[in-house]
């Protein structure tokens, strides 16, 4: 019974290692020395009889070989395919296991259960300390909107309403949120800046809050990475705040700004050591606003006032804005004067037919202070003659071309009885059309060919603004005595700056009665000139003001028709004299005073000739004494006593005690032309005495054949008669202290 119990023993384990051996022929066995040894089916066969098997070989092998586990259940029954059969014995699925975890007892758990057994043993020595780990990874955004250090994926979402921004733990490593990710942040040659967020979302580097928000709607402003030199990025931003490669003690350079402080906002400043690039930053407070307040200008008769008005100069914040105050108009009483102004309105009475017209041309628009000018007297005397608006028909942006031929035509044909154009260049086309239509009368501005032309339609008009730049002049010398006043000798500045258009006669005439008189009050003054080559060139202007400041001129005056000069100063602080109109609002600081020639009473007088058939002038000169010639009143900067002075002046100017060209007043050097043509030398038509003053000069009135070649004596009774044979100018000699930069004609 033993022996059967054996033999069955054999067979069974055997039949185990026999059943590896049906696929490889041999049975690896394990001996003493671990050495694999190999078993056939003849030595298992040989063992079996000497068990007391009695079958033969082939019999053994064919009893190894039984049914499989399918076969068995075929022959017990089973019904179906193997594959079913093996479907069949998958069980249902088992409830999902759990990973063990530490307890705070510090026992291995399994789900909820302690398990009693200690997850961790005593503490043992401390080692010895390791080498230097190798440089820290920088977290990134995967295309998964996952965190990852390195190549690996932290599971942590980045991006999104919820997303979390890596922080730096005690142990140096990096924590997404609350998880220790295992990867060190900071390594041997890096020693990582303290970075966090406040609680405004704004990122602190280094204990410094910048200006950068950490966190957005999207979570995607927590992007952060580090380049290769160093530099934190923010947002694919860099920052100048770079990780610390080579600690010591920082050497620091200048402060660079990196956001102006303003008003209202802080501002931001970094400097970076010398030796490494560390960089460091610090905050800069808040300005605070700095208000200039600009008191009310009450209107005139015929210039609109304003309210007062206040700002800061620093960031151009309003707090009182400035509305206009409309002219308050003439009150003419029985007589045909102004109760208000003084001014006298020689047609009061006169009845202007409802269907009667004026044109008026002007090369640019209300923007520049020329044609303004032009614009605003047009239409005051309109309203004083008591005539309604569309009566009066403007056009402006009228080219020095043919255009304003056309112009002058369209007017005629909307009925226009009298037109009038306000630029130079406009004349040529002028006489065109007053050659084609006889019965209209046609006015220009600052013409010189009425007189040689012979047309009854066909007039020149101008004023002796001349007189009005010597007042301004007067005004600038006593600011310039002020500026200069207490100061030592080598550092009083007595140097005027002029910016004129073009060098012809008109322009020479304007900056030489202003120079006069700033001569007048400040006998040291001396002036440059610059020419911008346009009438209305705000660029060209500012770049000539520009210049002339940069050569240390203190005062600045114009004879051109942009804000370009004037808003020049107002930024530099000189003080400014434009043209044709207060500039008051715009430069509140540095304007002066202006003067102009104000058209309303030529305007006036050319209707009512018109109306009542009579002649206008060939060549019309208003003057002081008739208003056509005005000053503004004075800016904010203007030396105290001016306007007495100022008061003065004028009423020897309208009473002729004083004459603006009076040939005492200065002197002129006369350098003769080279005969080889090489020079035109310097006012070679004028003759001096020994002292330089002028005793005789021939001046080019008479202009029908372009030549410019002098024709009429000018200079009489010790003065140079501008605008006494012609309305224009003519005055052209460059007078001693004055300098010409360039010319431009």
């Amino acid at each position: 019974m033993k022996k059967s119990i054996w033999i069955i023993v054999c067979i069974v384990v055997l039949a185990a290692l026999c059943s590896l051996a049906v696929a490889c022929d041999k049975l690896p066995i394990a001996s003493e020395q671990k050495e694999e040894k190999t078993l056939d089916f003849g030595t298992v066969y040989a063992m079996a009889e000497e068990a007391g098997y009695q079958g033969t070989l082939e019999e053994l092998i064919a009893a190894f070989k039984g049914d499989d586990a399918y076969q068995i259940a075929v022959k017990n029954g089973y019904k179906g395919t193997e594959t079913e059969w093996l479907a069949s014995l998958r069980g249902a699925a088992g409830a999902e296991g759990c990973s063990p975890t530490i307890g705070e007892n510090k026992h291995w758990y399994i789900g909820d259960v302690d398990t009693g057994v200690m997850a961790e043993g005593k503490a043992g020595k401390d080692g010895k300390d390791g080498d230097p780990g190798k440089d820290g990874l920088t977290p990134e955004i995967g295309e998964n909107n996952h965190w990852y250090i390195g190549e690996k994926d932290t599971g942590v979402i980045a991006e999104g309403k919820d997303g979390v921004t890596p922080t730096i733990g005690e142990n140096k490593h990096w924590y997404i949120g609350d998880v220790d990710t295992g990867i060190t942040a900071e390594g041997k040659d890096a020693t990582a800046p303290t970075i966090a967020i406040d609680a405004e979302g704004y990122w602190v580097i280094n204990g410094v809050t910048l200006d950068v928000k950490a966190r957005g709607e999207n979570g995607k402003d927590s992007v952060w990475t580090v380049d290769e030199e160093g530099y934190l990025i923010i947002n694919d931003e860099k920052m100048e705040v770079r990780f610390d490669t080579n600690p010591h003690t920082h050497t620091y350079g200048d402060w660079i700004v990196i956001k102006e402080n303003t008003c209202l906002e802080q501002g931001f400043r970094t400097k970076a050591c010398t030796e490494c690039g560390y960089v460091i930053g610090e905050y800069l407070a808040s300005l605070g606003h700095s208000v200039v307040v600009i008191d009310a200008v009450e209107p005139t008769c015929s210039q609109a006032g304003r309210t007062r008005m206040s700002y800061c100069d620093r960031c151009y914040d309003l707090f009182e804005e400035a509305t206009d105050i409309p002219a308050l108009g003439h009150q003419w009483d029985e007589n045909g004067t102004c109760t208000r102004c003084g001014k006298t309105n020689l047609y009061v009475g006169l009845t202007i037919p409802a269907d009667f017209k004026i044109g008026l041309i002007c090369l640019h628009d209300e923007s520049a202070t020329y044609d303004l000018n032009f614009i605003n007297a047009a239409k005051e005397a309109v309203s004083a003659l008591g005539m309604s608006e569309s009566q009066l028909i403007i056009k402006t942006g009228i080219a020095e071309s043919p255009v304003c031929y056309d112009a002058a035509i369209d007017l005629v044909y909307q009925g226009c009885k009298v037109i009038f154009a306000d630029s130079f260049g406009h004349e040529s086309y002028m006489i065109q059309a007053a050659r084609e239509f006889p019965n209209v009368q046609f006015c220009h501005a600052t013409g010189v060919f009425a007189h040689t032309e012979g047309l009854a339609n066909f007039h020149n008009a101008y004023a002796s603004i001349d007189e009005g730049r010597y007042l301004t002049g007067v005004a600038a010398g006593m600011k310039l005595n002020e500026m200069n006043e207490g100061k030592a000798e080598n550092e009083k500045n007595y140097k005027v700056g002029y910016v004129g258009a073009y060098s012809y006669a008109e322009v020479i005439s304007a900056y030489t009665a202003f120079y006069l008189g700033v001569k007048s009050v400040c006998p040291e003054a001396t002036m440059e000139v610059q020419y911008s080559g346009s009438w209305y060139d705000v660029a060209m202007e500012k770049r000539a003001a520009e210049n002339l400041i940069s050569r240390g001129c203190a005062l600045i005056s114009q004879h051109a028709d942009s804000m370009g000069a004037p808003s020049v100063c107002e930024k530099a602080g000189i003080p400014n004299v434009p043209y044709n109109g207060s500039t008051i609002a715009a430069c509140p600081d540095t304007f002066l005073i202006s003067g102009r020639i104000d058209w309303m009473p030529y305007v006036m007088y050319i209707i009512a000739q018109t109306v009542e058939g009579k002649a206008i002038a060939t060549d019309y000169v208003g003057s002081l004494a008739d208003g056509s010639v005005e000053v503004s009143a004075l800016g904010n900067c203007a030396a105290a006593g001016t306007q007495e002075k100022l008061e003065e002046v004028k009423e020897k100017l309208i009473n002729g005690t004083l004459k603006v060209f009076d040939t005492s007043a200065f002197t002129v050097t006369v350098i003769p032309a080279d005969p080889n043509g090489y020079d035109f030398g310097l006012n070679v038509d004028a003759t001096v005495d020994e002292h330089g003053k002028l005793v005789a000069c021939l001046a080019d009135v008479d202009e029908s054949n372009w030549d410019f070649t002098p024709d009429t004596q000018v200079v009489i009774d010790g003065e140079f008669k501008e605008s006494y044979f012609r309305s224009a100018p003519y005055f052209y000699l460059r007078i001693d202290g004055i300098t010409e930069l360039n010319w431009a004609y």
